[in-house]
């Protein structure tokens, strides 16, 4: 349980760390304006790595939560909030951002299936892949 527990811990503070420094250093850059914002072609372009790390925390954290039940007793209910409440910011995030960003910058390098599906299997689809 250590083990996971410290490989989520560190997978998630690598990305906030990655989410810091976008907020910080790309954000200011293609936010200045609305035309700065639809003429932006990424030429510093975080997705790649959130597309990597992402998955990655939220597998480990759904391991950790499913593994909370090992802890010793005074730790399993922080474990168990703590771990649930980065799922519910993370569907929370789904849900809000990553339509915003579709609309803003499109789907471009997304491989999905054709004949598509629903749009919110479709907006996932985007997070994940």
């Amino acid at each position: 349980m250590h083990w996971l527990l410290f490989a989520y811990t560190f997978v998630l503070a690598v990305n906030v760390g990655g989410a810091l420094l976008a907020t910080a250093v790309i954000f200011p850059v293609w936010s200045a304006s609305p035309a700065t914002a639809k003429a932006w072609t990424g030429v510093v372009n975080e997705a790649p790595f959130f597309v990597v790390v992402s998955p990655i925390v939220l597998l480990l954290a759904i391991a950790t939560l499913i593994m909370s039940g090992r802890a010793p007793k005074q730790r399993r209910a922080w474990i168990r909030v703590s771990t649930g409440l980065y799922l519910v910011f993370f569907v929370a995030t789904l849900t809000y951002f990553v339509p915003g960003q579709a609309a803003l910058h499109g789907t471009t390098g997304v491989q999905l299936a054709k004949g598509g599906g629903p749009q919110p299997v479709i907006r996932t689809a985007c997070l994940v892949t």
